[in-house]
């Protein structure tokens, strides 16, 4: 190969006129680097990073594999790491930059473009001081008063200092501190509250300090926070009905959050109105009135509010109208607007966002210019008997113009798909009306089929210009012109996993769905990132293609992974009425032997506070081991035992298990399990005496589950619905005295969840079972009172007691034996609506039936009632008051649900 001298004359010219700290270098010399437009670079190289994890000092990178060697883009990294470095209170870094010809590890040269960091000594914090800034006076109150009131905000400050002396200056951390004085001083009620922190170099004598943290240091420092209190204000309210003082203390507090200036009086003013007009209140009127309380070092603002009628619709027309009916366009406007507007209730904001999605109905038919002009509201007037301003009657004026027409489509470029095939990714066709809503989502699915066939450079030339869309005859026909640029269909050269240092390789390899020698699919991309971050054993993953230098056509992808913490412990305390008070741990230790599997061992205990007969507990040993013998079956076994006390009999058991889960199909979401449980069992307390005893249990339990939900943890909208079956024979371990345990028990649930809005969902679900003993020879069989259907309680039938409804109240043998069944139906429907904040208000309904040898939909006992579930640091509380409808004699009128907790 020739030697071609002109790149390196190239680098040495650049050696010359850079910056300063930047210095070139070429090495290697026969190859011959390409230039083109520049130098392209192969590899990034970041030597000398102790502080910082890999993927804090990427994200400082403006140039990285594949790029063309640009001089403003490395000054541009160069200067991003600095400022990295300063930041954290390393201002001796010093970093150098190089380009160089390397070989890797496959014996190729390749070009790698260095970075070395020196990163110096750090920046030490030697004092910390307060000083209080702004007026000399607080709202009029003499300056004494005004230290002793100062005197303890600074106590509280300093404890919420997140460093001390000592401690490294770190610039995003004293920031951090800055804006946490704010937030405590405004939930103090403080207005107006300014945060500013200075620094000074001083003069320093580590040795005066027993404590200090480190001795490595370029400077010390003092760091001064000047901190001006602005007003103490405190907010009342008169004359509210529709909204609490809680409700309206919120909004404030979430104002206060997002800032209040000089004018706060008048911000809140108009908060508190929108709120009201937003609920359909469209006349309030609030009035602010201000008291001076020096004693309390605070004003007073009371705002006097007159609520006014709730404003209900009478009518909504159109005028303008001459393509779409008024009844059509009514049509429409309903089915797009909000709940309120539905309900006739006038809600300003919510008339003009219906409006406008009315428009885009509009522009969906063709008609581009379609706008709304104008919204005329009337109060018409009422006779005395009648509340004024209590009605309206809207008139909407409507501009149509021409409609749209597709006249034509024109590819060009494109050689993977044909003109139709083109034609029904965009979904538009000629002679029908232009959607340009439609168009847009068809341009992007024209480039997932291309990036998902391996064209990832595809691109289309035009996009963005007038030549994409070119109208004509006054914009009543519009030519569709796509000038695409396919580019090559890249293939896998290899894969390159870095940042692994527990986990073996072959964890992550399994995982991708991309294979060397086959087509780069951007699909393939994005769910192998997505089964990587699954595993939830890596804090970052990143998946990134990048030329391969010696092979045209070809990519490296390049996975970046950091590996997350593998040590979890979750302890604490938690309260529900009718457990009691509970104590809970949870230990875990993932990423074993760097293979992917988890240990983890769990106990609780609770202690009721009435029906106590015992302390009740539970503990658990668990593992779990993914491709397990095959790919994608995960193998979780467990050892559990437990004291446990129920409504008509109390237990001890000792369980082993065995499971095996794998999902059957992505779309849709189908997994499949199989299980087999061997279960020693003590029986006591039991209301019969011959259900007291011991027995063995052996079960074989296949499962399947559905699930589409959006979230599996906290769904907002889709279906899922779980299928299973219990068969325990004798042959699976299985022991009585003095029958023998044989029986098989069958349920499903089934869940579904609507969002009516975005805060409202509403919530649906369908269980059910059926359970029947199983002949053993010519010897009758029966079934164990702890498998027996039950309902009642938090999870089936709420305004009953736990398992209230069981099976010794329907007959009066102990249990069901030869021949004998069990079955239940159990509906459960709530909705969930927002109150304040995170609380949510909801109104259920529960109903249930539990039938020997029958089964029915119909012959059901009734819960109803309401509950408040609130998300706390702690856990969840939960606030359900069940009350039955038509309960037998005897039954509670009214139970109430709560807990506090992880449950």
């Amino acid at each position: 190969m020739k030697f071609n001298p002109f790149p390196f004359l190239l680098l040495g010219i650049l050696q010359l006129v850079s910056h300063d700290g930047v210095a070139w270098a070429a090495s290697n010399s026969q190859a011959e680097i390409q230039l083109g437009l520049g130098v392209e670079i192969d590899r990034v190289d970041i030597n000398g990073v102790k502080l910082f994890p890999t993927s804090v000092i990427e994200s400082s990178l403006e140039i990285g594999p594949g790029d063309k060697l640009e001089r403003l883009k490395v000054i541009r990294t160069e200067q991003n790491l600095q400022s990295l470095y300063v930041r954290h209170g390393y201002e001796e870094v010093g970093i150098r930059s190089r380009l160089v010809r390397k070989r890797n590890k496959d014996k190729t040269v390749e070009t790698v473009l260095e970075f070395s960091i020196s990163e110096g000594r750090p920046i030490r914090i030697a004092s910390i001081h307060f000083a209080l800034q702004g007026a000399q006076e607080i709202q009029g109150v003499s300056d004494e008063r005004t230290k002793k009131l100062w005197a303890t905000r600074e106590k509280q400050l300093k404890s919420s200092l997140t460093f001390s002396v000592g401690d490294i200056y770190d610039q995003e951390k004293l920031n951090e501190v800055k804006l946490l004085f704010q937030e405590q001083l405004a939930s103090a009620e403080f207005i107006g509250v300014k945060v500013n922190a200075t620094r000074n170099n001083v003069a320093f004598d580590p040795n005066s300090f027993k404590d200090i943290k480190g001795t490595d240091v370029s400077k010390w420092v003092g760091i001064e926070f000047q901190i001006d209190l602005g007003e103490r204000v405190n907010f009342g309210f008169r004359g509210n009905t529709v909204f609490t003082k809680g409700y309206l203390d919120g909004l404030i507090d979430e104002q206060r959050l997002l800032g209040l200036g000089k004018d706060y009086v008048g911000i809140i003013k108009a908060k508190l109105e929108d709120e009201y007009r937003s609920a359909g209140y469209a006349k309030v009127d609030i009035a602010p009135y201000t008291f001076e309380n020096p004693m309390k070092y605070e004003r007073k603002v009371t705002f006097a509010i007159k609520e006014g009628p709730r404003v209900k619709i009478d009518s909504i027309d159109f005028d303008g109208n001459l393509v779409f009916g008024g009844d059509e366009l009514r049509k429409q406007f309903f089915s797009k607007a909000s709940m309120f507007i539905q309900n006739d209730i006038y809600v300003e904001k919510d008339i003009q966002k219906a409006a406008e999605f009315l428009v885009e109905w509009m522009k969906e038919k063709g008609y581009l210019s379609a706008r709304v002009v104008t919204t005329n509201t009337l109060f018409p007037p009422k006779p005395r008997t009648q509340i004024q301003n209590s009605s309206v009657r809207l008139l909407i004026y409507l501009y149509e113009g021409d409609q749209t027409l597709v006249d034509n489509i024109l590819i060009k470029g494109s050689s993977l798909f044909s003109s139709a095939e083109i034609s029904k990714l965009l979904r538009m066709q000629t002679g029908q009306p232009l959607n340009l809503f439609a168009f847009g989502d068809g341009v992007e699915r024209l480039k997932r089929a291309y990036k998902d066939a391996g064209y990832l450079d595809f691109r289309i030339v035009n996009e963005g210009t007038d030549t994409l869309i070119k109208y004509s005859q006054d914009n009543r026909l519009a030519s569709l012109a796509l000038q695409v640029e396919e580019g090559e269909r890249f293939r896998v050269s290899r894969i390159e996993i870095e940042g692994l240092s527990n986990t073996h390789e072959s964890i992550v390899s399994r995982e991708l769905r991309i294979k060397v020698g086959e087509i780069l699919r951007d699909t393939d991309i994005v769910q192998s990132e997505r089964r990587l971050r699954k595993l939830g054993i890596f804090s970052a993953v990143s998946l990134k293609p990048i030329d391969d230098p010696t092979q045209p056509g070809y990519k490296i992808v390049r996975v970046s992974l950091r590996e997350a913490d593998r040590g979890v412990l979750v302890y604490g305390p938690g309260y529900r009425n009718d457990l009691g008070i509970r104590l809970f741990s949870q230990f875990s230790y993932s990423n074993l032997w760097g293979e992917n599997q988890t240990a983890s061992i769990s106990a609780s205990a609770n202690r009721r506070f009435y029906n106590y007969n015992f302390v009740e507990g539970q503990a658990q040993i668990a593992y779990s081991w993914p491709w397990f013998g095959i790919p994608e079956l995960n193998f979780r076994p467990t050892a559990a035992a437990g004291r446990t006390q129920y409504i008509n009999f109390s237990a001890d058991t000792a369980t082993l298990a065995a499971n095996w889960d794998k999902q059957l199909l992505s779309d849709p979401n189908i997994t499949g399990y199989i299980s087999y449980t061997i279960e020693s069992i003590h029986q006591t307390l039991a209301l019969e005496s011959i259900d007291n005893g011991e027995f063995t249990i052996g079960t074989i339990t296949p499962k399947v589950t559905l699930d589409l939900r959006d979230s599996p943890l906290s769904p907002t909208r889709g279906f899922f619905s779980t299928v299973w079956l219990d068969l325990a024979l004798p042959a699976f371990g299985s022991q009585g005295n003095p029958a023998p345990i044989a029986y098989y028990r069958a349920q499903m649930r089934s869940d579904y969840y609507v969002p009516l809005t975005r805060d409202i969902v509403w919530y649906f679900s369908f269980r059910t079972g059926y359970e029947q003993t199983l002949t053993v020879g010519n010897n009758p069989s029966f079934i164990p009172l702890i498998k027996e259907f039950a309902l009642g309680g938090i999870a089936s039938i709420r305004g009953y007691q736990e398992q209230q409804i069981n099976y010794p109240q329907n007959l009066s043998n102990p249990n069901p034996s030869f021949g004998e069944s069990l079955a239940y139906v159990n509906y459960r429907t709530q909705v969930d609506l927002p109150f304040a904040g995170a609380l949510k208000f909801g109104i259920f309904l529960d109903a249930g039936n539990l039938l020997v040898n029958n089964f029915s939909f119909g012959g059901l006992s009734y819960g109803t009632g309401f509950g408040f579930h609130y998300q706390t640091p702690i856990g969840p509380i939960n606030f359900d008051w069940g009350f039955p409808i038509n309960p037998a004699p005897g039954t509670d009128p009214y139970i109430i649900h709560f807990s506090v907790g992880i449950i």
